[in-house]
C-alpha cells in the first residue's frame, strides 16, 4: 500500500521556503512523495473521473508554489495540502452540477411547468386583444396605440389627430370599454 511518511518528507515543505531553486527542487518531491495520498484523498469526493482528479492536483500543488512561503512555515503541512485540495475538489464539483445537462431526446415527454401553460395564456389573451383592437373604429384604435404601446402623451396624440387632449381622454375609454367587453364575452363563451 502506501510508503510509510519519514520525517525528511515533511521537511521538504520547509526547503519551499528557501532560494528558488532548491523550492523548485522541493515542489518536486513533495509531487512525487504525496501524490498518491493527494489522489487517494481526492478519491473520497471524486470518483471515475481521473482527469477531474489530475485537475485537482494540478491546482493543489499550483496553490501550493504560489502560497510556498506560508506553507514551509505550516506546522501540520500536510493538512492544509489535504484541505486546499479539498476546497478545490468542491468547487469543481459543484461547477459540474452547475452545468450538467441532460439530452432532451432521453424523455419521450416532459412534462409541462406553470410557466409554459403561464406563457401559453399569456399568447391566447393576447390574441384576444389584438382581435379586440381591431374591431375599434380606426381614430380610437390609433389613439390607444399610440396611448399604450407607443407611450405617447395625451398632448402630443391631440396635437397629431387635431383634438383636444380631453377628447383623446375620452376616446381612450371607450376603447378601453369596448376592448374589456370584448374580451368578457370572448373569454366566457372561451370558458363555457
Amino acid at each position: 500500500m502506501e510508503e510509510i511518511l519519514k520525517y525528511e518528507d515533511f521537511n521538504l515543505f520547509r526547503q519551499l521556503g528557501t532560494h528558488s531553486g532548491s523550492a523548485e527542487a522541493a515542489l518536486a518531491a513533495i509531487y512525487k512523495v504525496f501524490k498518491t495520498t493527494l489522489v487517494l484523498y481526492i478519491k473520497n469526493y471524486i470518483r471515475n473521473n481521473d482527469d477531474l482528479i489530475k485537475d485537482v492536483i494540478a491546482e493543489t500543488m499550483l496553490v501550493l508554489w504560489t502560497q510556498r512561503k506560508e506553507a514551509a512555515q505550516k506546522e501540520k503541512p500536510l493538512s492544509w495540502l489535504l484541505t486546499i485540495a479539498h476546497h478545490i475538489a468542491i468547487d469543481k464539483i459543484r461547477a459540474q452540477k452547475k452545468y450538467y445537462t441532460e439530452p432532451l431526446e432521453n424523455h419521450l415527454s416532459l412534462p409541462g411547468n406553470d410557466y409554459t401553460a403561464r406563457e401559453t395564456e399569456r399568447k391566447e389573451l393576447e390574441a384576444f386583444f389584438r382581435k379586440a383592437v381591431e374591431k375599434l373604429p380606426p381614430q380610437e384604435r390609433n389613439i390607444l396605440l399610440l396611448s399604450k404601446i407607443e407611450e405617447l402623451p395625451h398632448r402630443q396624440i391631440a396635437l397629431q389627430f387635431g383634438v383636444s387632449v380631453q377628447t383623446v381622454k375620452n376616446q381612450l375609454n371607450r376603447s378601453l370599454k369596448k376592448i374589456r367587453r370584448y374580451m368578457e364575452d370572448a373569454l366566457s363563451s372561451f370558458f363555457i
